[in-house]
């Protein structure tokens, strides 16, 4: 018998809660069963954990497929952004992870994972290219890109020497002969000209595309 104040036993001695019944309690309970009463009487008696136990599998099917699915998006870096890519001048060509962009800068990359490393490279005549390996970092990321200009040597010899060169039209000498012009913009050295007094003007036309450094010599007639 309970003494005051204490909690009512159940059966087996377990204390009684209300409207809670103990794993013990329970199994002690079912052992006292009648047998008309297990399930062991046949299948049909158990139809109806059939439902229960098909809704505990797929309860658990699904909390599995959920942590499998975070647990790839946490493997791949995170989520799916587009980066924009600009270049200083525009209307480079850019290729990401070796595969050509269709547009010109400025451009987007689509589907870019947050997290992920990528090798960018920009082209631009007469510039060098820009080769870059950004990380994704966060969501609608601009990449710039300043490009340096490719500056050439050119070197100017005429026999005889001591004549006047002239670039690309200019009325105004550069030098005279034998001429080393450095660190020029290969655009501001595309047309010489060569005057010597009692010798004909020699002209000549460079093109820069393969090369940073020429050497043109100018055999002057009379």
């Amino acid at each position: 018998m309970p003494q005051p104040g204490q909690q009512p036993l159940g059966r087996g001695g377990f204390p009684q809660v209300p409207g809670l019944a103990t794993s013990a309690q329970l199994a002690m309970e079912v052992d006292e069963l009648p047998d008309a009463y297990r399930l062991t009487g046949g299948p049909s008696r158990a139809k109806w954990l059939v439902p229960v136990i098909g809704f505990l599998l797929l309860a658990t099917a699904a909390v599995a497929a959920a942590y499998f699915l975070l647990t790839d998006k946490s493997k791949a870096g995170g989520e799916i952004t587009t980066v924009t890519i600009v270049s200083i001048p525009e209307g480079g060509s850019v290729t990401v992870n070796d595969k050509l962009l269709a547009g010109k800068t400025p451009t987007t990359f689509e589907n870019a994972v947050i997290g992920e490393p990528y090798e960018i490279s920009i082209t631009y005549p007469g510039y060098k290219s820009w080769e870059k390996t950004h990380t994704v970092g966060g969501r609608r990321e601009t990449v710039t890109a300043r490009m340096d200009q490719i500056l050439v040597t050119l070197t100017l010899t005429s026999s005889p020497s001591g004549a006047n060169v002239y670039l690309n039209g200019s009325k105004s000498a550069a030098g005279t002969t034998p001429l080393v012009l450095e660190d020029k913009v290969p655009d501001n050295v595309t047309n010489v000209e060569i005057k010597l007094d009692g010798f004909q003007p020699a002209t000549r036309r460079l093109d820069w595309a393969e090369t940073d450094s020429k050497t043109e010599n100018f055999n002057l007639k009379r």
